[in-house]
């Protein structure tokens, strides 16, 4: 299952996990972000990440990204 994730950061309580307009709020699990991306469609997606603590929000960390299924098999066959 594909996970966007962050390298560990200390004082952080939760991320805002922006991905094309939806925004959900994901808590820090041991101290880094680990995002369930299960069920995103396939696709060109955008998407920026703050990390947040009691006292604020900190600046976006945009980026883009691409899902793709993978080419059909080739040189599929029966060995004897």
């Amino acid at each position: 299952m594909p996970r966007l994730i962050s390298d560990p950061q200390e004082g952080v309580d939760y991320y805002i996990v922006n991905i094309d307009g939806s925004i959900e709020r994901s808590d820090a699990v041991e101290t880094r972000l680990s995002y369930d991306l299960d069920g995103l469609s396939i696709g060109h997606h955008v998407c920026a990440v703050q990390s947040c603590n009691m006292w604020g929000e900190s600046d976006a960390s945009p980026f883009e990204f691409t899902s793709i299924l993978p080419g059909a098999p080739s040189g599929v066959g029966l060995a004897v």
